[in-house]
């Protein structure tokens, strides 16, 4: 949630797509300009802007290379594992392909 009194009770869920290691939090988020809603919020956040983190759900565990299916926003849970397989030098034969509606 975004910590300002009108986006409070506006909670959504977002991926991580950064790696642990990293100093700071990265989403990777579809933004529609035209919409007034919380990931337009996001985009006009400033430096010192608090966010409220929950609890986490899901989750997807790498066990071996293959071929991963992603259709739109789902591309999200796949950047950090991919980065930190890579970063491992464990990407192997993995491969991802992800498809959107729009450009």
């Amino acid at each position: 949630m975004i910590n300002q009194p009108e986006w409070l009770d506006k909670g959504r869920a977002f991926t991580f797509t950064g790696l642990n290691e990293w100093y700071f939090l990265e989403f990777t988020i579809k933004i529609y300009k035209y919409q007034h809603n919380v990931t337009n919020q996001l985009d006009s956040l400033k430096e010192g802007d608090e966010l409220i983190i929950h609890d986490y759900f899901g989750d997807i565990l790498y066990e071996n290379a293959g071929t991963f299916i992603a259709g739109g926003a789902g591309v999200t849970s796949f950047i950090a594992n991919f980065r930190q397989l890579e970063k491992d030098n464990r990407l192997g034969g993995s491969r991802l392909i992800c498809s959107n509606q729009t450009e």
